[in-house]
């Protein structure tokens, strides 16, 4: 997990370098309006939706990070361009940088913790005692949030208190003390090994509801699906097609609005009609 943002009009880059650069910022500002869209009306829907299963609650849990990541998106992308100050650099450094990648982790562990509910409740290895306990699910979304934002996200934040100097690729890095280079370094390296255990866990989960399933059904099961909805732009079309309740919730709520609307435009219309006049 690197905080450091690479300055565009450093002379000692490649061309090509620079060329790559700007067609991802270009990228980072395209994709904001669409995954805040997208991620607004995941949020909205959640708040009216009712924590009845423990898969609601990791979707809830799992909202909240992307739309923290949606928001980072063009804070991010303003630290890239060429213009961007030292100052302005350095608080994506302490703040919103943290924020995006601590939020990126969170957000993988939890659809880990999803493929861990739905091989428990399809698998039923002791399903009755984890895969269906909102309790548990409670638990779990809860200490996903305080390892990695208490116990990774605050320490960064507290550990990059020198002042800006002079503008540098690697600014963030120079934001540090030894002390917090040095916790920087081993959270880099927790980071990856939690990446590849959930990842390992993901695959191992699905290919054992693939294998119930095929036994049972005789359909293949949609790991496909699962392993591609990483991505936040993604993750609220994800929502709609796996989550009955939550389809049948953004149903209800589309059609009470459309209502509204045709009620809104029958009485304006209604007002407006001009007075029939006596024969």
């Amino acid at each position: 997990m690197s905080n450091s943002t690479e300055h565009l009009s450093s002379d000692c880059r490649s061309p090509s370098l620079v060329a790559f650069h700007i067609v991802l910022l270009y990228l980072l500002f395209f994709m904001f309006p669409i995954a805040l869209l997208l991620n607004g009306i995941a949020g909205w829907v959640s708040l009216h939706l009712d924590s009845t299963s423990t898969f609601i609650v990791y979707l809830k849990n799992l909202v909240a990070a992307d739309l923290l990541i949606t928001l980072m998106i063009p804070l991010k992308a303003a630290s890239m361009l060429p213009g961007a100050t030292v100052e302005f650099r350095a608080f994506i450094c302490h703040y919103a940088g943290v924020s995006f990648y601590c939020s990126s982790y969170t957000n993988i562990v939890l659809m880990g913790l999803i493929s861990l509910d739905h091989f428990f409740k399809i698998v039923r290895l002791r399903g009755k005692v984890l895969g269906q306990n909102m309790k548990f699910s409670v638990i779990m979304s809860t200490l996903v949030w305080i390892l990695l934002f208490g116990g990774t996200a605050i320490p960064n934040i507290f550990l990059t208190d020198q002042v800006p100097a002079t503008q540098t690729d690697d600014l963030c890095t120079s934001l540090k003390p030894p002390a917090g280079k040095n916790f920087h370094k081993y959270v880099v390296l927790f980071m990856e090994i939690l990446f590849w255990c959930v990842n390992i866990l993901i695959v191992f989960c699905y290919i054992c509801i693939t294998m119930k399933v095929l036994q049972t059904l005789g359909i293949v099961s949609e790991l496909a699906t699962w392993m591609s909805a990483i991505s936040a732009c993604l993750d609220p079309l994800l929502y709609i097609f796996l989550c009955k309740e939550y389809r049948e919730k953004l149903v209800e709520m589309k059609k009470s609005i459309c209502a509204g609307v045709h009620s809104s435009d029958k009485n304006m219309l209604l007002y407006t009609k001009p007075a029939e006049t006596p024969n």
